[in-house]
């Protein structure tokens, strides 16, 4: 719950800023639900050919960064195996006696 209520305070302080009026969760979500529906009213108002193209360009940077973040963690994954492999060369050879 206490995650819950740091991430909703998280979430209003990007979208509305600073809680002044020291409001509680379920205050904090109704006004971020207010501020997305006048969002969206506005939205409507806009040229469709231009909300199309804000939202190809958005997504085709939302796959851009999906795409570096999955380069990123497969590069970490190769630094990994090889310092892996370099501490097992290093390991002293254990000879199996018959």
């Amino acid at each position: 719950m206490v995650q819950l209520n740091k991430k909703v305070e998280e979430v209003y302080k990007k979208c509305i800023g600073e809680n002044d009026s020291n409001l509680d969760v379920l205050q904090m979500l109704t006004s971020l639900e207010n501020r997305l529906n006048g969002l969206f009213e506005r939205i409507e108002l806009l040229p469709p050919d231009k909300v199309e193209l804000a939202e190809k360009a958005k997504e085709k940077e939302r796959r851009q960064r999906l795409r570096e973040e999955k380069l990123d963690l497969q590069k970490k994954q190769q630094e990994e195996r090889v310092q892996r492999a370099i501490e097992r060369a290093k390991a002293p050879v254990i000879k199996k006696v018959n």
